[in-house]
């Protein structure tokens, strides 16, 4: 019985160590809350300005843009603006009042729209939009899944626990059953 005990302790014991040894590597890194997110566009330049308007590209809307103005350090780190309904257009600003640092897109499908019958002439220097990177079709295809902040590093140690538990349990009905 003594064995069956400790054998059933030793699995636990290894169960946690193997556990808590893999931890580090699921870890997340820390973020950077001084710039905004990527999303679709990646940091943009805004020229300095104290407001700017971003243009979604074609057969896409704006959903989310973030913007930076000044330092993290004076509370004007970057602040995320939701656009709901998304918006074929959209003019922010930072609510610290100063210029714009960079800002950052995040596109949805446009699924109201439906493709022009006529070809669309365009102006091959850009369009008078600046030629600036908002007019880019986003980087990501615009399609991403919500972020729901679920971190599965857990299950991990929950399945350890449960194995190193159920060993603990069937480990003495195990040791019984060979004696019969």
């Amino acid at each position: 019985m003594k064995s069956t005990r400790l054998f059933a302790a030793a699995l636990l014991l290894a169960g946690g160590a193997v556990a808590f040894s893999t931890a580090p590597a699921y870890a997340e890194e820390p973020t950077n809350e001084k710039v905004c997110e990527n999303f679709d566009t990646g940091h943009l330049s805004a020229n300095d300005q104290e407001e700017f308007t971003a243009y979604a590209p074609e057969g896409y809307l704006i959903a989310e843009i973030c913007v930076k103005a000044g330092s993290a350090n004076q509370g004007d780190g970057p602040h995320y603006i939701v656009v709901d309904p998304p918006a074929e257009s959209y003019t922010f600003s930072h609510p610290s009042g100063k210029e714009i640092s960079h800002y950052s897109v995040r596109y949805v499908k446009d699924t109201h729209t439906t493709p022009p019958s006529t070809p669309v002439h365009t102006d091959p220097a850009g369009g008078g939009d600046g030629g600036g990177k908002h007019s880019e079709a986003p980087k990501g295809g615009g399609e991403q899944l919500a972020e729901t902040g679920f971190d599965n590093g857990w299950l991990l140690f929950a399945g350890l626990g449960a194995m190193a538990l159920g060993g603990a349990i069937a480990a003495p009905r195990i040791a019984a059953a060979k004696r019969r």
